[in-house]
């Protein structure tokens, strides 16, 4: 599944499918579905740690930022560390993943790998995998960053899905499947909360935009609430 923030602040079901697994090839086919249909490359893809998705988003979206899902990295990391030290460790990254700048989230994750590459290699391997999608939220307005640090929008919509799917025994087929699956989502839709998108958020993420090469969004007209082409 994919689901989008537009410009104006709402959030989108963009695609449901069925897949029977996570590959590469499978990820590419779901995204040029998205792109037939008219998605243009978005300023930012999150994902979780799949490499199928990951390669997938790179190859397809080139110019895209690219954000990793920072509560399951977390728990990869953390479960790479003896249970009497996690807190310390999760204060630690929440340090890093909360910085108030790029610059100085990769300070402090250089003090993370200095600090704990001798005492938890395999945990320290962990946390520098990636590290740079990791960090990409910072780049961002500092009252998206909470929005945009996780996959929690998706994972929250399939955890309505799975409240009603796990009381089902069996499916007919994948369109029986996919109607509940699609049914459920939608509804959660209807329930979210805009992000709080200002005339100036918006200039930052076109300036943005330029400087990743990526086609400008159409101006937004905010009083008649829709948007319109600027004049040649």
């Amino acid at each position: 599944a994919a689901w989008g923030v537009c410009r104006d602040g709402s959030k989108v079901l963009l695609a449901l499918d069925v897949g029977i697994r996570e590959s590469t090839a499978a990820w590419t086919e779901f995204i040029h579905g998205l792109i037939r249909r008219g998605l243009r490359e978005p300023l930012l893809v999150i994902t979780d740690g799949s490499p199928g998705l990951v390669s997938a988003v790179g190859s397809c979206f080139p110019n895209s930022y690219r954000q990793r899902c920072l509560f399951h990295k977390t728990q990869n990391v953390l479960s790479k560390i003896p249970e009497e030290a996690r807190e310390t460790v999760k204060s630690f990254l929440h340090s890093i993943y909360h910085a108030h700048s790029p610059e100085a989230g990769e300070q402090r994750a250089a003090e993370f790998i200095g600090e704990y590459r001798s005492l938890y290699p395999r945990a320290v391997n962990c946390f520098s995998e990636d590290l740079d999608a990791c960090l990409t939220h910072l780049k961002f307005p500092e009252k998206h960053r909470r929005l945009i640090r996780t996959g929690n929008l998706i994972e929250r919509a399939f955890g309505e899905q799975r409240r009603r799917t796990k009381v089902i025994p069996r499916f007919f087929d994948e369109k029986s499947c996919l109607k509940l699956a699609y049914g459920s989502l939608i509804r959660a839709a209807e329930r979210f909360q805009r992000v709080k998108m200002t005339l100036l958020d918006i200039q930052r993420l076109e300036t943005m935009r330029r400087e990743r090469g990526l086609a400008p969004e159409p101006t937004l007209d905010y009083k008649l609430g829709r948007e319109v082409r600027k004049s040649a």
